[in-house]
């Protein structure tokens, strides 16, 4: 279990919102070389410049590196330690796929239980999360579907957009996985804390905590919904 996380989601967008500035924050409080291990594998691999072309523009100045692997396999064979690990949106099986096939499924875990610095958004959320169930059918990998469960059993759904569909999706999301569910509006994010300093492996005392305009909402088996709050208890929200 992750004693003190650093995780941070985002449900989508431009790369600008609060979530972001609050990665850069804890990259900037860690100190040390900042250096970066970028993984765009949810695209294709003609994308990738493209990536991180987008990356270095949003964080600019942020890492003095920014190592964007083409062998994944290495980089996991190695375990060099970075600063900080990004993984991309795109497609949720293929960057699960790519993960558990280098072994840097395991990486990115070590790097979290450490209380690393981790960031994902949209597939990058989804595979933090405890299926991948969340996403898009097309997008189902068909080596499994279980993702890294980095977040104490949530789940997660990003571009979420409030409207009765989304939340009726989502609700049904969370009895068919029997866990809980976090949705995640574009340009929003969900925090990862423990707010317990006596937490030695309790998942209880894990709290997500949401930054961003519109509400992110917790959906669970049962049925109930409430909204993330950013700071205090969730509140109801029907």
């Amino acid at each position: 279990m992750i004693n003190s996380p650093q995780i941070y989601l985002e449900g989508g967008g431009d790369g600008r919102g609060p979530i972001q500035r609050a990665f850069a924050s804890a990259v900037r409080n860690a100190g040390a070389t900042k250096t970066v291990l970028f993984l765009p594998f949810a695209m294709a691999p003609e994308r990738w410049p493209d990536c991180r072309a987008w990356f270095t523009s949003v964080h600019e100045g942020l890492f003095e590196d920014v190592v964007m692997p083409h062998d994944p396999a290495r980089i996991a064979a190695e375990n060099s330690r970075f600063d900080a690990i990004y993984l991309g949106g795109g497609d949720t099986g293929r960057l699960l796929d790519t993960l558990r096939g280098s072994g840097l499924d395991r990486f990115v875990a070590r790097h979290a239980f450490r209380g690393g610095p981790l960031f994902g958004v949209s597939a990058g959320a989804i595979v933090c999360g405890r299926s991948i169930l969340t996403a898009p059918p097309e997008e189902h990998s068909s080596a499994g579907n279980d993702g890294l469960d980095l977040l104490g059993g949530a789940s997660v759904v990003p571009h979420f957009d409030g409207t009765t569909e989304a939340r009726a999706r989502a609700r049904r999301t969370a009895a068919e996985l029997g866990g809980p569910v976090w949705a995640i509006p574009e340009d929003c994010g969900v925090r990862l804390l423990n707010h317990d300093a006596s937490h030695n492996g309790d998942v209880s005392t894990l709290r997500e905590v949401a930054l961003g305009a519109a509400p992110c909402l917790r959906f669970t088996a049962d049925g109930g919904v409430a909204a993330i709050a950013g700071d205090g208890p969730p509140q109801a929200h029907n």
